[in-house]
């Protein structure tokens, strides 16, 4: 299925040909969608809902909950925000978790989803995105490719994510011996908001 902008007929005839010998796919499978006029969002949406599976839940219990962390921010009221993907299960405001890399537990203080900024919602459940705010003001706790889950619930990692190789190196040092402590904690601050940073 692949997504062709509206233009002229004969231009968009002359692309979908080039997509469907580029994918090697038969023609009729590419949807022409107009994001000015609408034109064909609806067939769009029905063949999404045909050809894109629904999440699938690894745990029949609800007593369980694993949720993916693909990115995280840090807030200077709420703490940690960890955007996750939920597997299995649903977390709800006041949860115990923890994060299972790291090995930290916390309350989930607010749950939410993306619409598209952020939403508080009731529940985090399997097959939803969303975020969890944690209230962790510590660095190195979260890390993106880990596992959310009960405090007391399935042990097992979600697969997913790996750490990223650095490619960029620095040597950063301040002017002034007495400011290694400052240098640090804005370090720690910026690793809390930037997952991609790591330094010795």
């Amino acid at each position: 299925m692949i997504l062709i902008p509206k233009r002229s007929d004969k231009a968009v005839e002359e692309t979908i040909l080039e997509v469907a010998e580029l994918l090697d796919i038969d023609p009729d499978d590419v949807i022409k969608v107009s994001g000015r006029t609408g034109e064909g969002v609806n067939e769009l949406l029905e063949k999404i809902i045909e050809q894109v599976p629904a999440p699938k839940k690894e745990f029949q219990s609800e007593k369980d909950f694993r949720s993916l962390v693909f990115d995280f921010k840090y807030d200077d009221h709420k703490g940690v925000v960890v955007y996750v993907r939920v597997l299995d299960g649903q977390a709800k405001r006041n949860d115990k978790l923890s994060f299972m890399i790291s090995g930290k537990l916390f309350t989930a203080i607010e749950v939410g989803t993306f619409s598209p900024s952020e939403k508080p919602a009731e529940s985090l459940g399997a097959g939803e995105i969303g975020y969890i705010v944690t209230g962790i003001k510590e660095p190195g706790i979260a890390s993106v490719g880990d596992t959310l889950a009960f405090e007391k619930g399935s042990r097992e990692l979600l697969v997913g994510y790996r750490s990223v190789p650095p490619v960029v190196w620095a040597s950063v040092f301040p002017e002034s011996q007495d400011d290694f402590t400052i240098l640090k904690q804005a370090l720690d601050r910026l690793k809390m908001s930037d997952s991609s940073l790591s330094y010795e």
